[in-house]
C-alpha cells in the first residue's frame, strides 16, 4: 500500500502487552485461494474493471472463522500457510516460533516453499480456474483424511476426483500437482513443528491486547467480522493519497507501451477508488456502531507520535504505556542518521518525508492526481 502501515503496527508490536498480527490475510488467501502474499490488494479485491469482488455466504464465514481463531490464539487451527508469511517473523510476540524453527530448521525449509501464485493468481483468476475447490479437495486427502500412502498415489486419487467431479478446470497436470504438493509440504511443516507453534499460542494468550494489522479486507466485507466479535475496535489507517501514490510509481519504469502519464493515472485510478469505496462502506457502518472506528493518520503519527499514540489508547479504554519500547522505535526510525531504503521505515527527516510527494511529482502529474482523487482527498481531510 506504500501508506506507512507498517509504522501505525509498531504501535502495538512494541507494545509487550500486545500481539500484532502482521497482514494475516496473506496467509489466508494463499490457503484458500493460492495467491501469493506479495500480490497487491487491489488485485485480491477488485476486478480487471475495477468492480469489487464480493465473497459468498460460505467465503465470508470462512473469514469470520479465521478472524475468530486468530483473535483466540487457536493457531492449530488456522491454515498452515502462516508458516510461510510474515505473521510468525515480523511479531515481537509470534516471533517465539521463529527462532524456535531456526534451533531445528537449519536447512531452510520454511522459505523453500514457494505458494502457488502462477497458478491461480488473483481471485477473480483463482474462481475461474477453480483453485479453492481443488485446494479444498487436496486439504481432504492430506489433511482431513490422510492416505498412508506416496505423493504421487494421493496426487492420483485427487486427480480422479477432480476430473469426476469438476469440468473446464483450465488447468494442466503439472500446474495440478503444484497445488497439491503446495499443501503437503505446508502441512509437513505443520507437522514438524508443532512443538514450536505451542510456544506460540501459550505466548499468544497471555496478551491482552489481539492486534491485526490488514491491507487484504475490503470495508465492506467487515460487518459480519464486528458481528461476531462484539468487543472488537477497527483503526481506520490513512495517507495522504499523493504521498501513497509518489511512494508507489517512485519503482515504475515507462516503457513503450505505457509512459509515466499512464502509469500516474493508473495507480491514482485504483487507489482512489479503493479509498472512495473504503470511505463510503465506513460510514455506512459507522452509522451502526458509532464506537467501534478510529481515525488515524500517518502524518499525525510521524509529526507527533507520542501523542496521537497516547490518544489512541485512551479511546481503547488501556492505559498508555508510557516511555516504552515504542518510544525507542520511534527514536531509531524517525531520526536515523540512515535511511534503510523505498521499503524500509527509516528516516533522517521524517517531516520531509510526509511532503516528500510535493516536489517529487511533477505538477502536470500532481494536477491530474489531484483531479482524480480531489473527492477523497478533501473526505479525508487534505487541502489541495
Amino acid at each position: 500500500m506504500r501508506g506507512g502501515s507498517t509504522i501505525g503496527g509498531e504501535l502495538f508490536n512494541r507494545d509487550p502487552r500486545a500481539v500484532l498480527w502482521y497482514e494475516p490475510l496473506a496467509a489466508y488467501y494463499t490457503a484458500y485461494y493460492g495467491i501469493d502474499y506479495i500480490t497487491k490488494p487491489s488485485a485480491i479485491l477488485y476486478d480487471d474493471d475495477l468492480s469489487p469482488v464480493n465473497f459468498t455466504e460460505e467465503e465470508i464465514t470462512r473469514l469470520v472463522n479465521f478472524y475468530k481463531k486468530s483473535f483466540s490464539c487457536d493457531l492449530n487451527q488456522l491454515p498452515a500457510e502462516i508458516w510461510l508469511h510474515k505473521i510468525i517473523t515480523h511479531s515481537q510476540t509470534l516471533n517465539i516460533i521463529k527462532k524456535c524453527i531456526k534451533t531445528t530448521d537449519r536447512a531452510g525449509l520454511i522459505t523453500n516453499y514457494p505458494t502457488p501464485a502462477t497458478v491461480c493468481g488473483s481471485i477473480v483468476t483463482s474462481r475461474q480456474r477453480h483453485c479453492p475447490e481443488i485446494l479444498q479437495v487436496a486439504r481432504y486427502y492430506t489433511v482431513d483424511h490422510p492416505l498412508e500412502k506416496s505423493t504421487n498415489e494421493t496426487f492420483g486419487n485427487l486427480k480422479r476426483f477432480l476430473e469426476n467431479r469438476l469440468s473446464s478446470m483450465g488447468l494442466t497436470i503439472k500446474e495440478y500437482r503444484k497445488l497439491i504438493n503446495h499443501i503437503m509440504n505446508v502441512e509437513r511443516l505443520r507437522s514438524n513443528y508443532q512443538h514450536c507453534m505451542e510456544l506460540g499460542i501459550q505466548r499468544c494468550k497471555g496478551k491482552m491486547l489481539n492486534v491485526m494489522e490488514t491491507l487484504r479486507l475490503k470495508m465492506s466485507h467487515l460487518e459480519t467480522i464486528l458481528l461476531h466479535n462484539p468487543d472488537m475496535y477497527v483503526i481506520y489507517y490513512v495517507r495522504d493519497p499523493r504521498g501513497i501514490i509518489a511512494s508507489r510509481i517512485s519503482g515504475m519504469k515507462p516503457s513503450s507501451n505505457r509512459t509515466t502519464m499512464d502509469i500516474v493515472i493508473d495507480t491514482a485510478t485504483v487507489l482512489c477508488k479503493t479509498m472512495k469505496d473504503d470511505l463510503e462502506s465506513m460510514h455506512k457502518l459507522e452509522a451502526k456502531y458509532p464506537e467501534v472506528f478510529i481515525d488515524m493518520r500517518y502524518e499525525d503519527l510521524v509529526l507527533s507520535p507520542m501523542e496521537t499514540a497516547e490518544e489512541i489508547y485512551r479511546i481503547l479504554g488501556v492505559e498508555y504505556p508510557g516511555v516504552s519500547k515504542w518510544q525507542l522505535f520511534v527514536d531509531e526510525v524517525f531520526n536515523s542518521k540512515e535511511e534503510d531504503g523505498r521499503f524500509g521505515v527509516k528516516r533522517s527527516n521524517p517531516s520531509h518525508q510526509i511532503y516528500k510527494w510535493k516536489t517529487q511529482l511533477k505538477p502536470k502529474y500532481l494536477n491530474t492526481i489531484n483531479r482524480i482523487c480531489k473527492g477523497v482527498i478533501f473526505e479525508l481531510g487534505y487541502q489541495i
